[in-house]
């Protein structure tokens, strides 16, 4: 919630914003909508162990294999 706010707080003055997060659960999942209902665009970058989980925004970068995700993002991201 402290960051939540904080991002919030200054959403005027961001275009977008890039959302890293380790591991993936409910409250992360809530603090994405929260930031998207709150007017923030944002791009989630979500790291976790095995195969990407169904209804995933962003997209999902592999334990032990971030470069070889990271080299299969598109050139430009766009928010979720």
């Amino acid at each position: 919630d402290p960051l939540l706010r904080l991002v919030l707080r200054h959403r005027d003055e961001l275009t977008s914003c890039l959302i890293v997060l380790a591991g993936w659960d409910e409250p992360r999942r809530e603090f994405i909508r929260k930031l998207a209902a709150g007017g923030v665009s944002g791009i989630p970058l979500i790291v976790g162990q095995g195969e990407r989980p169904p209804d995933l925004p962003g997209h999902w970068l592999q334990s032990g294999h971030i470069a070889r995700d990271l080299r299969h993002l598109p050139s430009r991201l766009a928010p979720s």
